[in-house]
């Protein structure tokens, strides 16, 4: 197998296991691939961590939009959340999983709740940070604040 097939067969064992539509059966073939091809588990390493990073930035938002049930007030509120961009939450993830020196895909295999990110003192230093460096707004952090916990 050349260089680019060894990637893209990575890529998609990567996906399989850690993707948005990662489940148990999908999981356990991305075992047998890899398995089956052990040549690609360096290249798949890498990849299985931006998957993993793009399934809690999305899980992330889907604990925003769960938190806001019921709130009278949630419609314009879940479209401030909602509108941040996927790849802010990715990049504050990236830095979180550094901070507290977790891998995002072991985060993923465990099952850990969404609210271990969240509610962390951490989680709430990088919503300052990034705050300042304009990225988010003061209005969608204090948001973030209230309907993560």
């Amino acid at each position: 197998m050349n260089r680019p097939e060894r990637d893209k067969l990575a890529y998609h064992i990567a996906s399989m296991m850690y993707g948005s539509t990662a489940d148990h059966h999908t999981t356990t073939i991305g075992y047998q691939l890899l398995e089956d091809f052990p040549c690609v588990q360096e290249d798949y390493v890498q990849y299985k961590e931006i998957f993993a990073c793009e399934r809690v930035a999305l899980a992330v938002k889907s604990w925003w939009v769960r938190n806001l049930q019921g709130n009278a007030c949630d419609g314009p509120v879940r479209h401030r959340l909602m509108s941040i961009d996927t790849e802010i939450i990715k990049d504050m993830l990236d830095d979180w999983s550094e901070l507290v020196d977790i891998r995002l895909s072991s985060f993923v295999d465990r099952g850990t709740n969404i609210y271990t990110i969240t509610s962390s003192a951490t989680w709430a230093k990088l919503l300052d940070r990034y705050t300042g460096d304009d990225r988010l707004t003061a209005q969608q952090v204090s948001e973030i604040l209230a309907y993560s916990n």
